[in-house]
């Protein structure tokens, strides 16, 4: 029978699809078994890790692969995001404050990807750890009552974000 997706989440699903060969997906994955990519095989085990979240007594993570550029850093993102979907589509690498937490907020369970993330500013980047920990978007009012709008959705996910920059930094500079 149809089971058509919420409104909320009619966005992510349809990025939610398998394409491609799974030969080649595999061949591309068992590449972070070499020596070297122990990292980049962490961030991609982040990825099926992410819905495992759910039973644990934690809302969320963020997991930041920093280094310099061409160092792999979007390719290991994108190999998390690949257990899923289309990570072009996923994977976020601008937008708004709101635009993000609520891809987060839609997302649910599944790994919540951030792409170069290095010019946001410490305000931003304390504010979404902050949330991305909480597994909440922020309260807001309803606009037709003084009255609050009901939080929707509890995630409980693992946050990747790529940087040149130390997250970790930035949230402690603000």
């Amino acid at each position: 029978r149809h089971c058509p997706p919420s409104p909320l989440s009619t966005n992510i699903v349809k990025h939610l699809n398998t394409a491609g060969s799974f030969s080649i997906w595999q061949d591309c994955i068992n590449s972070l078994n070499a020596p070297g990519y122990e990292l980049h095989a962490f961030i991609f085990l982040c990825g099926l890790a992410s819905p495992l979240m759910e039973f644990t007594n934690v809302n969320g993570i963020t997991v930041s692969a920093m280094g310099s550029g061409g160092s792999g850093k979007t390719g290991a993102l994108y190999s998390a995001m690949s257990i899923w979907g289309k990570p072009d589509e996923l994977v976020i690498d601008s937008g708004t404050e709101n635009g993000k937490v609520q891809r987060m907020v839609n997302l649910k369970n599944l790994p919540f990807g951030m792409d170069e993330q290095s010019n946001t500013s410490p305000k931003d980047v304390s504010e979404l750890l902050y949330k991305v920990s909480a597994g909440r978007s922020k309260l807001r009012m309803m606009a037709s009552t003084n009255s609050e709008r009901t939080q929707e959705y509890i995630t409980n996910l693992i946050c990747i974000v790529t940087t040149n920059q130390s997250f970790r930094d930035k949230a402690f500079m603000f």
